[in-house]
């Protein structure tokens, strides 16, 4: 059986991609997208609910993000689900879900800033 670990997401970014540098110089970008689904239940009123995600990108992909998304843009993601755990400072145990994007295709052009 082959198993497969895909998303893509569809959405606009809620803040600025956030660069960052590995130990190795490797460019990492970090940045937060919103996913909203619309619906109309049987009993007629609209309905609406948001889903914020944590996006990550690697090297040159991270560079491009970095360089033409800002917060607003819109943007097509496809990557897999990763997730990570760490014990934070005060001893608890911490989970984070994120994407990691193989591609970012840019929807919108970069807003004026």
């Amino acid at each position: 059986m082959r198993h497969i670990n895909r998303v893509q997401l569809l959405g606009y970014l809620g803040a600025d991609p956030k660069l960052h540098a590995s130990i190795t110089d490797r460019s990492i970008v970090t940045f937060s997208m919103a996913t909203t689904r619309k619906w109309k239940p049987d009993d007629g009123e609209p309905q609406e609910a948001t889903e914020w995600h944590n996006v990550v990108a690697y090297g040159s992909l991270a560079d491009l993000t970095h360089q033409y998304l800002k917060k607003g843009s819109a943007a097509l993601v496809d990557g897999r689900l990763q997730t990570r755990s760490w014990t934070a400072d005060d001893g608890t145990e911490r989970r984070s879900t994120e994407i990691v994007a193989r591609d970012v295709n840019f929807i919108s052009p970069r807003p004026a800033s």
